[in-house]
């Protein structure tokens, strides 16, 4: 299949979920490995949203496709503080925040350059230790501090689930994603987590839903790697 076939076929049934549940699924296409004639036949077939692991891989990209209009780069990697300069400049928004160093970094950066970071707070519920993110049980603690960072929005929460096949397994991940988010609502009422990033190749429809408004496709979209 084609990348307009698959993202036909996907975006249909992302009309269908939207309709479904009456709530905006947004679909970022990962671009990991993938070169810039690739992800400019993706944007010419429709897709907006980009999102990328690596700040060294990413920025090449970013500035070879600097000609589209509109088009939206998300960093969704793990995010060292020294690489928050690169990420604040070029970037639309950072999914990945999980420590308060790199939130501080980012924060410098983006005030230096007089803008407003839209970020989410990437939280480990699969529990394993192969992933980045912080404990469930200090969510709540760890938005309270990043709240204090002016120049950052925390715009929702993030996750990526468990390595499985798995529905229920699945579900339980996704579904104390949006306990996590519950529970900083609960305490911080001005708190505006619109977005709920979870969702990839294997496991968005379950995630879906589970509540996501933003999943994260790589292989779905593209093909094998």
């Amino acid at each position: 299949m084609t990348i307009q076939e698959r993202l036909k076929h996907i975006m249909e049934y992302l009309a269908a979920q939207e309709k479904k549940y009456n709530r905006k699924i947004t679909l970022i296409a990962v671009t990991k490995t993938f070169d810039v004639s690739t992800i400019r036949d993706a944007y010419h077939a429709g897709l907006r949203h980009f999102g990328e692991n690596r700040i060294q891989e990413a920025l090449p990209k970013i500035e070879a496709l600097s000609d589209l209009p509109d088009i939206t780069w998300h960093f969704i990697g793990h995010l060292q503080s020294n690489k928050a300069k690169h990420a604040a400049a070029h970037f639309s928004m950072i999914q990945s925040v999980d420590r308060y160093s790199a939130a501080a970094a980012i924060n410098k950066y983006a005030d230096r350059a007089g803008i407003i970071m839209p970020i989410l707070i990437e939280i480990n519920t699969s529990g394993e230790a192969s992933k980045n993110g912080i404990l469930p049980a200090d969510a709540s603690d760890f938005y309270s501090r990043l709240t204090e960072l002016k120049n950052l929005h925390i715009r929702g929460v993030m996750t990526v689930g468990p390595l499985t096949r798995d529905e229920d397994k699945q579900r339980e991940s996704f579904r104390l994603l949006m306990q996590c988010r519950s529970s900083i609502a609960s305490e911080f009422p001005d708190a505006r987590l619109d977005i709920i990033s979870m969702g990839m190749s294997d496991d968005y429809t379950v995630a879906i839903e589970e509540g996501s408004t933003m999943i994260r496709l790589g292989r779905a979209l593209f093909g094998q790697r």
